[in-house]
C-alpha cells in the first residue's frame, strides 16, 4: 500500500508539475501574442507616420515644382523683354549714326 500511494502521490506531483508548466507555457505565449501585437501596433503607427510624411514631401515637391515653373516663364518674359529692349536700342544706335535716315526707312 504504502508504495502504490507513493506512486500515486508522484503521479500527482507530476500531474500537477505538468499543470504548472503548461499554465506557464500558455502564459508566456499570452505574453507572446501581447508583445506582438504591440510590436504590430507600433510598426502600423510608424507607417502611417512615414505615409504622412512621404505625401508631405510630395506636396512639397509639387510647390517646388510649381514655383520653379513659374520662375522660368518669369525668366523666360524678363528675357524676351530685355531682348527686346537691346534691339530697340541697338536701332536707335543705328539710327543715330546714319542721322535718322534708318528709322525713318523702318517707320
Amino acid at each position: 500500500n504504502d508504495e502504490l500511494e507513493k506512486m500515486l502521490n508522484r503521479e500527482q506531483q507530476r500531474r500537477q508539475q505538468a499543470e504548472v508548466e503548461l499554465r506557464l507555457l500558455a502564459e508566456d505565449a499570452k505574453t507572446r501574442r501581447d508583445e506582438q501585437a504591440l510590436e504590430r501596433a507600433a510598426l502600423a503607427k510608424q507607417l502611417k507616420q512615414l505615409k504622412l510624411e512621404v505625401d508631405m514631401w510630395s506636396r512639397k515637391d509639387k510647390g517646388v515644382n510649381d514655383w520653379i515653373k513659374s520662375q522660368r516663364e518669369d525668366w523666360k518674359s524678363q528675357k524676351i523683354q530685355l531682348q527686346n529692349e537691346v534691339k530697340k536700342a541697338r536701332e536707335e544706335q543705328m539710327c543715330s549714326r546714319c542721322g535718322g535716315a534708318a528709322r525713318r526707312d523702318a517707320e
